[in-house]
């Protein structure tokens, strides 16, 4: 099982779950079928055969010496996977992720589910310096904070602070939902205030699915046409 970029060499990482849709996906393919994923550091497609090792692509023929072959390293030994966050499917181009800070797992899995199910990567952390640090290196489309996730108010809440810093270069393609028993769903005038994108009351979890497609939408119609001419100029 593919356990590293070809490319990048970037670890990996799947979830139980995730490693059972591979191996469901893997298992259905047709005999010479091969599975496509897109690695979420480089973006280079990665591709798979049916026992899930990573099959090289045909590079252009080049003049080598009389008697040489290069031969490419073995694939490395994926005995390991046990745990980790990557979504796979058929033919994934590229899988946006979102970065999750709840600290109840019962609310945790249920956004989990719920990203996972629409398309995205869900990345869970428990630990506020480090969701700061990932965030300073990688690409996250969206990030739900719990607004109990450090056990203070929210002003004083490190993560908090450090999202209404950013630069907003960076800021203005990270969606952030807020979390919390205080909040009133999709009240903009309360998101507006807390600098967020939605806010979302803990009692409207179970409808969370809907309430996100209709921040989303709301979201793309009026900032949309925004941020299409930023990435026009290269504001990205």
């Amino acid at each position: 099982m593919l356990s590293s970029c070809p490319h990048c060499h970037a670890a990996l990482h799947f979830t139980e779950g995730q490693m059972a849709k591979i191996r469901s996906t893997l298992d259905a393919l047709q005999e010479g079928k091969v599975l496509k994923l897109s690695c979420p550091q480089c973006k280079e497609p990665i591709t798979v055969d049916r026992q899930g090792n990573p099959v090289m692509e045909k590079a252009a023929s080049s003049p080598t010496r009389p008697g040489k072959q290069i031969q490419p390293p073995s694939p490395p030994d994926l005995s390991w996977l046990a745990s980790g966050e990557f979504e796979a499917r058929d033919m994934v181009e590229d899988v946006p992720k979102v970065l999750l800070l709840i600290g109840d797992d019962t609310l945790r899995q249920v956004i989990e589910e719920i990203f996972s199910d629409i398309g995205y990567m869900p990345v869970v952390e428990r630990d506020v310096e480090v969701a700061m640090d990932r965030m300073r290196f990688e690409s996250f489309k969206g990030v739900v904070y719990h607004t109990d996730f450090e056990g203070k108010p929210l002003p004083d809440a490190a993560f908090h602070r450090h999202m209404t810093d950013m630069a907003m270069s960076q800021r203005r393609f990270i969606y952030y939902i807020l979390l919390g028993p205080g909040l009133h769903t999709l009240y903009d005038l309360e998101a507006l205030a807390l600098s967020a994108n939605l806010v979302v009351n803990d009692r409207d979890v179970p409808k969370f699915e809907l309430i996100l497609r209709k921040g989303l939408t709301d979201y793309e119609a009026l900032f949309g046409p925004y941020l299409s001419a930023m990435r026009e100029y290269g504001k990205k």
